[in-house]
């Protein structure tokens, strides 16, 4: 399933070149808007590829309230394989558990804003993206396989 997410993905920056958009699975060819978008596009393709672990992409959280904007950092600063519950990312952030489930479903940068890396305390969670569960599973795997 992670190699459908190149053929749909869409990936949208605004006119400084940050990344505010990336979504996938919603059109038959990729769409790429913006300055940077093509740099973008190559670093998750490196990261597909098992070849990359960080991203070098400025991200444009315009579109999400204060509090999502908050939630979206602390996602961001997630190291690459590492896995916190919704449970430690609310301590971290000062709300419940449900509250960052809520934001973390509304992440508009997933991959890079690694929302994947968050799971329930007993399971792993859901996912908003296209590929739900079973594609957050994937990148996890590919994240773990990295690691070895």
């Amino acid at each position: 399933m992670l190699n459908n997410v190149l053929k749909t993905i869409r990936i949208e920056c605004d006119d400084e070149g940050r990344l505010r958009l990336l979504t996938w699975g919603h059109d038959n060819t990729p769409i790429l808007k913006g300055a940077g978008a093509d740099y973008i596009l190559q670093q998750i393709e490196e990261y597909l590829a098992g070849k990359r672990k960080t991203f070098d992409v400025k991200l444009c959280f315009d579109n999400g309230t204060e509090f999502q904007q908050k939630v979206w950092q602390a996602l961001y600063e997630i190291p690459f394989s590492d896995v916190v519950t919704y449970k430690e990312l609310a301590d971290k952030v000062g709300t419940h558990p449900r509250a960052i489930g809520g934001a973390v479903g509304k992440n508009p940068i997933p991959i890079i804003v690694p929302c994947h890396r968050v799971v329930a305390q007993q399971a792993i969670g859901g996912f908003s993206a296209v590929g739900g569960a079973e594609i957050k599973k994937e990148f996890l795997d590919l994240e773990k396989k990295e690691q070895e």
